[in-house]
């Protein structure tokens, strides 16, 4: 698992984030996080780009160590950012320290491939005239929204005669129209004759008009149209015209007549036959008379027509009769009622479907003659064929919702057309769209408008789509204050709403809120919005305008400044008002205000440019409202108010404003809470909660779907509907062109899938195979369930099967004979031969034809693989009526039914029909196998004549118990006695063998007299006793006869009851005989094993090969390299040996290893969890199965599967925030609160450090965690190479040093070898396990103690720098003060130690170096006392060094350096680094600041030194240092300065002692060092008589040769 890095004890917050690359833009179904150490808090996002983020899961308080994060996504990178642990590490190692730690992180692939994918969509609105004549009550002709009027004319073609029924069925009622007729065709214009009007209420959804009339055309005048969805819309749905087809009453049968035939003086078929010269005539017997009809079906009448009789110019007629019909005589309705009728004939127009039809006469006239009445004819039209069907028919209309620019729609389907910016947009034809279905009040929905600043205003303006009843409007003055209510309408009806605030208001945002919706759309609730604008009252162009009032007043007070005057007129009759603006203006609105008493119901605004002509722009009928405000954009200069009417004596307005001042919500931010997002996006998103919806009215449309690669399609298409399409189709298209939105863009070559019609269902499946990159659904019809013909689909999806074997190419080198197992081998005879049905085939049943009618005795049923359950039906002679013969249940503590049923109950049949009701799935899948069935027939030997009888009683002599069993059925019969009801007669069967009594197959009792209530008995041994075979009750047939298989030895028949004597003629028993049945039919899917049913998707069916077939081949081709992860065969008949390989190319074969799996027969991959390449696979078995149970079987395989590798994650780049490693650096951080730590378990680690560059290193330092027992240090420049610095074979402690001042080395690679631990600990995660410890090492901190310096800071040198004396820094130990020189010639390791404060800034340090010759012997070499001190003191001690004599000793031959050893390393001369250690590793170079340098002829003494430091820090000098003290002389230098001892000596001085001495310079004499030995003696100067020429001595005093 990856480990996080530990956080603080005590602290579970822990922020770490974990990405991974997909490679690739990839479609997931989900992902399963396996958590070590889960996060309670985390956040799971997704990216195409690693910049934008989407975040898909957020969760909190988690504690599961799996988390599946169930949510669909795309995109190329996964982000989990963890912000909380949920535990700690356990005891041991880290131990309560919050941490995250994932076994492993699975991105699963989704099966769904339309899933998130890109889509665009296509609408159309397509309700051309044609459709209102189509015949189809789903389609419309429908107006363009927005047409005032419009007026649709039909067309029949020709002149049509009886025209009876014109029909209208709106879709969308209009407010009024006018139908009109015409005789000639139509002309472009309406008709000449208007026949009817309908406006307001009595505008109905359907109306029938039944006026007679010959004609042609037919015209539908819309004068004025309703709102549909804020638009005028009509939609008729259907226009249908109709004449009187042929007369029904000539096919009529007659039902029933009143009076009865007997008083009929002619047929009553004469009133029927249409025949005008016969009459049905009768007489009346009570003055009524009925005639009942029935047409024979239910037929469609148009009208019904009664024509009473005129016999020799007499009529015969009724003045009161009714006309009934139905499709129930007995639920007859009177559609015709006729009181005093006086015409001769009376038609009506019924335009029903009916079957019976009913004259009933209540009345007749008495001036008929003889009290008589006839009917000459009863006429009963059909209706015509629909005439405005006709083949010659046309429609048009001058307004079509088709064919126009705004009728197609191209889109793309991830785009929301309905989002809240489309509200604030300036365009009324796009809208914002709250989510379809939402009806929750108060708040349905909100809309947040948001200014760029405080912006005053007095109210919103809300143009609606689909209104809401309620809305309020809230105004937040200033961002963070909360919002106040700014005003509110109730009970909206309206398309356009004004929300007029409660005073102006000034708001930076307004937040407007809507109640439930007002209308429904498909049969759910809607609401949008069209428009929000935000207007101020500050611009009114009526302003103190002149108005011109019609009935003389003045109306200053209407247009003036104020609402608490008022304008009235004279009195309540018409008048009118006209301001004049002034000029040209552009308005938004008229604002009207009627005082509350006096409010105008019905008034007109009109507008004109020069007050002559004018155009109105509103108009009101029933206003109850005294705020109103006319919304509507107009530019002109006069505005006219016609007040129509009032219930008040005079009309009043308070306020007359023309309205223009900008719309402040136009471009502003908005938002909101829900909206319509019903794009195609929401049909793949792969959440059923969402569903993308059509656009409104139209009426077709097309999702498109770019899967974005060719797929291959295995598992279909599903669609989950919520408004199903009745007629669509799915196309497919595998081109690689960009797909557009035209979805007939022909360059994608599409192929039509499937085509679906009639569909009510609200699921889809489509299972088809295929390969595509685009899928295409068209819509082609709406479900008419829906009334506004709108689709909507919760979930399109196209399924890709994890299983790539489905439906692809498969072939095998061996198939079993496809006629192994035909029906005919079920009546063979021959056991080892089988039948059996299709496979996969719960149910199936097969038939014994017996030809004839047949008596069975029984049969026998014996399979080899038995079904669960089973029936046998026989078909009855003569009735041909099935009837179950036996069922056949599995037992207990069993499967199956028993292998073989032997059934011993007979009837008699013509046909036996085997019912399969279940089968089991054995191993080779769901099968049913039969082997034979034999069937039993009666003999026809009577067995029992003249047998060994016994009768219970014999009284009558010619009835003797021997006649029945003498073999005569006529002649002969026992009868026990007269009187006797009860009788018993036994009988023995001629049985040969003892042992194996007869197998009666039939017995057949004729009876002399019916025997009522009796029993047949049969003995065959003492064991089973007498059972009783049959039982008789209320039996009074003459013959008995009793089909069945028994063994019998002796038969007993009782006669229990009977009301009368009792006689048998005769009994007979025969023995049966077996016969194979000669035909079997079988009719279902017969048995086949195709290669194709290995990977069917259906595991029960299979292939097999022949019995006994080795070395059988399989080879199964993907069609393309996919990425596996498994191969699984189920195997029926499982082979005896198997290998399987897989290729890419069918080149290279790789072996895979199978193993056995916890399912029979099924074997899979060895697994690994990993994927390989694959697109050829080869199962090979060398051995078949072997059928131990005979040759009938071969190897057989139910299931061939292929799994594609799904984890997308596996072997992904990830990237986290930290890893708990126990990192390297932190070794070298310098603190020991950190540490380094190996992996558990290592028997040795390395650690290495890289410095950075080559440092010089002098000393270092190893604190352990864990100690290593034995390691070594080693060193290198390279990183390759390395040298051991110092081995630790047996170390114990935990903190190990190397004194800095050995061993020095330079390197940039420093190295830990560690080779055995000191302690062993438990496992990480396994603490208190003694058998799980390990070695573990770990270091808190590493010192490595650079050896800085080595440069010099003030020295002597030789002028080319090759001989040098100079005070260095750190050149031999690190810190250390030294004096470097040319091959250490004057070098001495001081061992004086270092301090830190010589490297602090700013702070000084005083070094002094002393030379002081010394005495030698040889006078060819100098000695020299060298002394260094440091801040006063001696820094080390004195040491001494030869030197030649003119070693920096000639004049003009030396220099001071400062800042480096010498000036030879500046010229990186190839010598200056020979002979001086460190000298080529250090640099001679000082870094740092020098404040001052004194050079002093002459060695100090130990206490001039300290006080010249203790000088510098502001304490005295050491010596004679004041004026005063000593004799005073001057030098070379200054010949006219007299200082102490001349400057050329120390001033030795003891306080209080008197005067002080000078102690001189070597070289120097004097009381005053006035004297220099050069100056005193020819000779010059010496130090022993050795350096005076011979014969000269030494002056010891003045250190002069003497003269």
């Amino acid at each position: 698992y990856w480990s996080s890095q530990l956080g603080t004890r005590g602290e579970m917050l822990l922020n770490t984030e974990l990405v991974i690359d997909l490679g690739s833009i990839l479609w997931a179904a989900g992902m399963s996080i396996f958590w070590q150490h889960p996060a309670q808090d985390f956040v799971v996002s997704a990216s195409d780009d690693n910049a934008t983020w989407m975040e898909i899961a957020r969760v909190r308080e988690n504690i599961a160590m799996l988390s599946y994060i169930d949510k669909f996504f795309r995109g190329r990178y996964v982000y989990v950012q963890m912000t909380k642990a949920a535990t700690t590490r356990p005891m041991g190692l880290g131990e309560y320290r919050p941490v995250y730690a994932i076994q492993e992180i699975q991105v699963h692939r989704d099966d769904n491939v339309a899933r998130l994918k890109p889509t665009n969509v296509t609408y159309t609105w397509n309700r051309m005239a044609a459709l209102a004549t189509d015949g189809d009550v789903h389609t419309m002709w429908a107006t363009l929204p927005g047409t005032s009027s419009a007026y649709l004319l039909l067309d029949l073609g020709s002149r049509i005669s009886g025209i009876s029924i014109v029909r209208l069925v709106w879709h969308y009622i209009p407010e009024k129209y006018n139908v009109y007729i015409g005789g000639g065709p139509c002309d472009g214009s309406l008709p000449e004759r208007q026949i009817a009007t309908f406006t307001a209420g009595l505008v109905l959804p359907e109306v029938t008009l039944d006026e007679m009339w010959d004609g042609q055309c037919v015209g539908i005048h819309v004068e004025r149209m309703l709102k549909v969805y804020g638009d005028f819309l009509v939609g008729l749905a259907e226009l249908e015209v109709f004449n009187e087809a042929d007369n029904l009453a000539r096919r009529a049968i007659v039902v029933s007549t009143w009076p009865l035939s007997q008083d009929h003086i002619t047929n009553v078929a004469n009133a029927l036959d249409g025949d005008a010269s016969t009459a049905w005539v009768l007489q009346p017997v009570d003055g009524t008379a009925t005639l009942l009809v029935d047409l024979g079906s239910p037929m469609d009448v148009v009208s019904i027509e009664t024509i009473w009789a005129t016999i020799d110019g007499f009529p015969y007629m009724a003045s009161r009769f009714t006309v009934s019909a139905g499709l129930d005589q007995d639920q007859l309705v009177e559609y015709d009622v006729m009181e005093q009728y006086t015409q001769i004939s009376r038609r009506f127009v019924l335009f029903r479907r009916v079957r019976y039809v009913q004259l009933r006469v209540l009345l007749i006239y008495a001036t008929n003659p003889l009290g008589r009445l006839a009917l000459e004819d009863l006429i009963i039209r059909a209706t015509s064929d629909n005439l405005a069907e006709g083949p010659n028919s046309t429609t048009t209309a001058t307004s079509e919702w088709t064919s126009c620019p705004s009728c197609y729609l191209a889109a793309d389907g991830n785009v929301h057309l309905h989002a809240p910016p489309f509200a604030v947009d300036g365009d009324y034809s796009s809208w914002w769209g709250a989510p379809m279905g939402v009806e929750v009040m108060p708040a349905t929905a909100v809309l947040e408008i948001s200014l760029n600043s405080s912006i005053s205003m007095d109210m919103a303006v809300l143009r609606w789509k689909y209104p809401a009843r309620d809305i309020s409007a809230w105004c937040q003055e200033l961002p963070g204050l909360s919002f106040v209510l700014a005003g509110s309408f109730l009970d909206n009806f309206d398309y356009v709403t004004t929300v007029v605030f409660l005073g102006t208001r000034r708001c930076t945002a307004v937040r407007i809120i809507m109640g439930a919706p007002f209308e429904r759309l498909a049969g759910e609730s809607v609401l949008g919005i069209r428009e929000v604008e935000f207007y101020s009252a500050d611009v009114n162009y009526a302003l103190n305008r002149p108005t011109v009032v019609t009935d003389g007043t003045t109306a200053e007070f209407a247009v003036d400044d104020g609402q608490d005057t008022k304008w009235l007129s004279v009195s309540n009759r018409p008048v009118s008002l006209t301001v004049d603006c002034g000029s040209l203006v552009s308005a938004w609105g008229i604002h009207l205000l009627f005082p509350s008493n006096q409010i105008a119901q019905a008034f007109t605004v009109e507008i004109s440019d020069d007050d002559v002509t004018y155009r109105q722009l509103a108009s009101y009928g029933n206003n109850q409202r005294r705020d109103v405000y006319v919304i509507q954009h107009f530019i002109g200069r006069y505005v006219r108010v016609r007040l129509e009417s009032t219930q008040a004596p005079v009309f009043s307005l308070r306020a007359f404003q023309v309205l223009g001042s900008p719309n402040l919500a136009l471009g502003a931010q908005i938002q909101a809470d829900a909206s319509w997002n019903h794009s195609a996006l929401e049909s793949v998103d792969g959440d059923n909660v969402t569903f993308w919806v059509s656009e409104p009215l139209s009426t077709t449309a097309t999702i498109l779907v770019d899967l974005f690669d060719e797929v291959f399609v295995a598992g279909g298409i599903e669609i989950d509907w919520l408004f199903p399409a009745e007629d669509f189709a799915l196309y497919i298209s595998n081109a690689s062109t960009n797909a557009s939105t035209n979805a007939s863009n022909s360059s994608l070559d599409w192929r039509l899938l499937a085509e679906i019609l009639g569909n009510t269902a609200n699921k889809t499946l489509i299972p088809d195979h295929f390969v595509a990159r685009y899928v295409e659904l068209r819509l082609i019809r709406p479900s008419p369930l829906n009334g506004d013909g709108s689709y909507a689909i919760r979930s399109f999806d196209i399924l890709f099967n994890p299983n790539l074997a489905v439906g692809k190419v498969i072939s095998a080198d061996a198939l079993i004979n496809q006629s192994s197992f035909v029906v005919a081998h079920a009546h063979d005879g021959d056991m080892g031969t089988f039948f059996t049905p299709g496979q996969d085939m719960q149910a199936s049943e097969f038939f014994i034809d017996l030809g004839i009618g047949v008596l069975l005795s029984g049969f026998d049923v014996h399979w080899f693989r038995p079904p669960v359950r089973y029936r046998v039906d026989r078909l009855e002679p003569g009735t041909g009526i099935w009837i179950v013969v036996a069922s056949w249940e599995p037992p207990r503590n069993s499967w199956t039914v028993d292998m073989d049923q032997y059934y011993r109950e007979g009837a008699s049949a013509r046909k036996l029909r085997f019912v399969i009701e279940e089968v089991r799935d054995w191993q080779e899948g769901q099968s049913v196998v039969l082997r034979d069935i034999l069937l039993h027939f009666p003999g026809d030997e009577n067995i029992a004549l003249n047998p060994p009888f016994r009768v219970s009683a014999e009284e009558i002599v010619g009835n003797a118990g021997r006649y029945a069993v003498d073999g005569n059925i006529r002649g002969t019969y026992w009868q026990p006695g007269e009187g006797i009801r009860q009788a018993w007669i036994e009988f023995d069967l001629p049985s040969i063998d003892l042992d194996d009594p007869d197998m009666v197959g039939r017995l057949t009792i004729w009876w002399r007299y019916a025997p009522h209530t009796f029993n047949i008995k049969f003995w065959y041994d003492r064991f089973q006793g007498w059972e009783t075979i049959y039982e008789g009750f209320s039996d009074t047939t003459a013959f008995t006869d009793i089909a069945i298989i028994r063994p019998c030895r002796s038969v007993r028949v009782e006669i229990l009851e009977t009301p009368t004597e009792i006689g048998i003629l005769d009994i007979h028993v025969f023995t049966y005989y077996s016969e194979l049945p000669r035909t079997m039919e079988y009719s279902g899917t017969p048995w086949r094993s195709p290669a194709s049913y290995m990977i069917d998707e259906n595991p029960d069916s299979y292939w097999m090969a022949p019995s006994g077939r080795n070395d059988i081949n399989v080879h199964l081709d993907l069609l393309r390299v996919y990425d596996v992860v498994d191969i699984q065969v189920r195997f029926g008949f499982k082979a005896d040996n198997l290998a399987i390989y897989t290729s890419e190319d069918r080149n290279e074969w790789t072996e895979r290893i199978f193993t056995s799996t916890d399912l029979w027969g099924q074997v899979r991959l060895v697994g690994t969890g990993q994927g390989f390449l694959c697109r050829h696979i080869w199962l090979w078995m060398p051995r078949g199965y072997t059928d131990r149970q005979g040759a009938t079987f071969g190897v057989s395989i139910r299931d061939f599967a292929v799994y594609l590798f799904r984890n997308l994650a596996q072997y992904k780049v990830a990237q986290v925030t930290s890893v708990w490693s126990y990192a390297p650096s932190w070794a070298v951080d310098g603190n020991r609160d950190t540490f380094w730590q190996s992996r558990w378990g290592g028997p040795s680690a390395v650690l290495d450090v890289d410095l950075g560059r080559a440092t010089n290193v002098a000393g270092l330092n190893i604190s352990f965690g864990y100690a290593a027992r034995s390691f070594r240090i080693l060193q290198s420049l390279d990183g390759i190479s390395f040298q051991l610095v110092e081995q630790f074979p047996d170390n114990s402690q935990v903190e190990v040093a190397l004194p800095p001042r050995a061993p020095h080395f330079r390197a940039r690679y420093i190295r830990l070898d560690m080779t055995s631990a000191v302690e062993r600990v438990y496992h990480p995660d396994d603490y208190g396990n003694e058998r799980r410890r390990g070695s573990i090492f770990s270091v808190k901190e590493l010192y490595f103690w650079e050896h800085t310096g080595g440069g010099g800071v003030v020295g002597l040198q030789s002028l080319d720098g090759s001989q040098y004396t100079t005070i260095t820094y750190g050149l031999r130990q690190p810190g250390e003060w030294v004096i470097a020189s040319e091959n250490d010639a004057f070098t001495e390791d001081l061992n004086a130690g270092s301090f830190e404060e010589d490297v602090n800034p700013g702070q000084l340090t005083h070094m002094v170096l002393t030379f002081k010759k010394v005495p030698f012997g040889n006078p060819n070499v100098r000695m020299n006392e060298i002394a260094l001190y440091r801040n006063g003191v001696f820094y080390g001690n004195k040491y001494l060094r030869q030197s030649s004599l003119t070693r920096l000793s000639e004049p003009g031959q030396t220099r001071l350096v400062f800042g480096a050893r010498s000036t030879r390393f500046a010229t990186n001369s190839s010598i200056a680094f020979q002979g001086e250690r460190h000298g080529d590793t250090h640099s001679a170079f000082f870094e740092g600041k020098i404040h001052n340098v004194t050079l002093i002829k002459n060695a100090l003494f130990p206490e001039e030194v300290r006080g010249l430091y203790e000088s510098s820090s502001g304490g005295q000098e050491r010596g004679c240092h004041c004026f005063d003290a000593c004799p005073t002389g001057t030098n070379r230098f200054f010949p006219t300065v007299p200082v102490p001892c001349s400057g050329q000596g120390a001033c030795l001085l003891v306080s209080n002692l008197g005067a002080g001495v000078c102690e001189c310079v070597p070289g120097y004499s004097g009381a005053a060092c006035e004297n220099h030995c050069s100056e005193l003696s020819r000779y010059g100067c010496c130090e022993v008589d050795d350096d005076c020429p011979y014969g000269v001595t030494c002056n010891v005093t003045s250190k002069a040769c003497s003269e």
